[in-house]
């Protein structure tokens, strides 16, 4: 249902269209009723989350996790915030999307713990090339978005931003895997692959990748570069790494070439930092639009800038006022505009854009805290595996900052499924200390 109602919202506004959208949001703006549909998504989400760890302590005997633990306590709060501000909070949304996302999360969770079948990652990574190449479509069903004079592509969406984050998801994620960053695969069955067989894989993953670089870079949402940015950085961290822990060794064993090196790649570092900052107060007067973008986010006089700004100070002084029971998700808009809004400000819908501070301001400090510490932990767990899947996490996580994940159904979505399901078991990895060189559980699997 809730799937339905985004789609409707992303079409035109034609008569039939406009009547089927009203009934579906009558079914979720129905204060009588709408504790049925949270119930049955709390219950239900709930369920599914605790499947995975009630099976992980049946099979290993292992407790909950930390992540568990703030897995159930962000659920908690959740539910305890909408049955104590029920009156208000009936006929909201924003709640409905948090359970939404970890429901369908754990349902994936356990059916992906089956084994899939042996033609399912090639179809999957066709699909998404299909997906990313119709995609690059002007459709002309949708809002039409522009920077200056370049049009801003939406994809099968309604939203640049949207479109240009999950672009980037599915970017990040194609780059990961086809860097090799998760050298397990290969060891996993004790011999490399052959050369088949890795041509077969990287012309898979090259697909996709195409399409959506394209459209990532036509969404022109700087929260979306940013966030692949991020995630190619880390990606090569995990790549690199080894060879300068290595190289820093030598240096501090005594060796002069060793040390010269190693002083040599840290002044180019610092370099090639100064002067990728540097280069953006000049992109800004570029006529190209692409560089010019980027080049935005040196300009102080930008007003969405400026807008996040004024909005994360709105959102950090309503976290002030009620640090611990917040002013209510649903409630979070329109205080802000009538308390904490800048009078200099006309616009207020900035606010929905960090989600983070959102959370804070929402639901108060406590329910931050946990998502916070869920996310780390699976972060925590994933980067020590190099776990590719951490590639497009990153982008999202990013994305909560600047354009807004969790209160998104097409957003919030691969979201949970990739910080619950792409990360791993935390408690099966914790369980026992794996001694070096032995596969991880994920790859046993």
């Amino acid at each position: 249902m809730l799937l339905l109602w985004d789609l409707l919202s992303v079409l035109p506004i034609s008569p039939e269209w406009r009547v089927l959208r009203s009934e579906v949001a009558l079914v979720f703006q129905n204060h009588n009723g709408h504790w049925q549909i949270f119930s049955a998504l709390a219950l239900n989400a709930a369920l599914w989350a605790g499947v995975p760890v009630f099976l992980n302590w049946r099979r290993t005997g292992q407790r909950p996790s930390v992540s568990d633990w703030a897995l159930f306590g962000f659920l908690g709060l959740t539910v305890a915030h909408y049955a104590g501000r029920y009156s208000t909070a009936a006929g909201s949304t924003e709640p409905l999307f948090i359970l939404a996302g970890t429901w369908l999360a754990g349902v994936w969770r356990v059916v992906g713990s089956l084994q899939p079948p042996r033609r399912f990652w090639p179809a999957f990574w066709v699909g998404a090339f299909g997906l990313a190449a119709v995609s690059l479509w002007h459709w002309p069903l949708f809002q039409v978005f522009h920077y200056r004079e370049a049009r801003r592509a939406t994809g099968l969406w309604n939203n640049p931003n949207t479109y240009g984050l999950l672009s980037a998801c599915l970017s990040a994620a194609c780059l990961a895997w086809l860097f090799r960053i998760a050298p397990w695969k290969q060891a996993a069955n004790n011999n490399r692959l052959n050369e088949r067989n890795a041509d077969r894989r990287a012309w898979l993953l090259l697909l996709p990748l195409v399409p959506a670089a394209l459209g990532m870079l036509r969404s022109y949402s700087r929260g979306a570069w940013l966030g692949f940015l991020v995630a190619m950085v880390w990606c090569g961290w995990v790549r690199f790494s080894p060879v300068l822990r290595a190289l820093r060794s030598r240096a501090r064993a005594g060796s002069i070439p060793d040390r010269r090196r190693w002083l040599v790649f840290r002044l180019s570092l610092v370099a090639l930092m100064a002067g990728g900052l540097s280069s953006l107060w000049f992109l800004k007067d570029f006529q190209n639009p692409l560089l010019r973008r980027v080049g935005t986010v040196a300009n102080h006089t930008d007003r969405s800038w400026r807008n996040r700004v004024d909005a994360w100070v709105g959102a950090a002084r309503m976290t002030v006022a009620r640090p611990v029971t917040g002013w209510g998700l649903n409630l979070v808009d329109a205080t802000y505009a009538q308390e904490f809004k800048p009078a200099h400000l006309k616009e207020t819908a900035a606010i929905q854009l960090n989600d983070s501070l959102t959370l804070a301001a929402g639901m108060g400090v406590p329910a931050v805290g946990l998502f916070l510490v869920l996310v780390g932990s699976r972060l925590r767990l994933a980067h020590q595996e190099m776990n590719p899947n951490v590639a497009p996490l990153l982008v999202l996580l990013i994305g909560t900052w600047f354009d807004g994940v969790l209160f998104r159904i097409p957003l919030a979505v691969p979201f949970w499924v990739l910080l619950l399901v792409g990360t791993g078991d935390l408690s099966e990895v914790l369980a026992r200390p794996r001694p070096t060189g032995e596969p991880s559980p994920q790859a046993k699997g």
